[in-house]
């Protein structure tokens, strides 16, 4: 699937799309997508095992692919870091996991 360059309205659930990385905390990470919004990824969403030494590797800065796995609101998307790296993997483990997040 291709990565995304629009957000909001634009944005469907399942799109993976690329934002930079704004701020880090113990709770999760604040980005910045293309059109200028920042939004949080709550540490949940960051990694499997919510470990910040896993989240430690990036830095303010950093471009990462996210995945939009739902709506807070009208046209606010949630994005997950560890689902797009589902989508992105061969594993079927990863796979199935991702389905299972995004039926839920």
């Amino acid at each position: 699937q291709a990565v995304l360059d629009v957000i909001g309205s634009q944005c469907r659930v399942g799109d993976i799309v690329t934002a930079k990385i704004v701020n880090i905390q113990s709770y999760g990470v604040m980005i910045a997508t293309d059109d200028g919004s920042e939004h949080l990824v709550h540490i949940s969403q960051w990694v499997d095992t919510g470990n910040m030494e896993e989240v430690n590797q990036y830095e303010v800065g950093n471009h990462v692919e996210l995945m939009c796995i739902g709506f807070l609101g009208e046209n606010r998307p949630n994005f997950s870091r560890k689902a797009a790296v589902w989508q992105l993997s061969n594993d079927p483990e990863d796979r199935a996991r991702l389905r299972l997040m995004l039926d839920s």
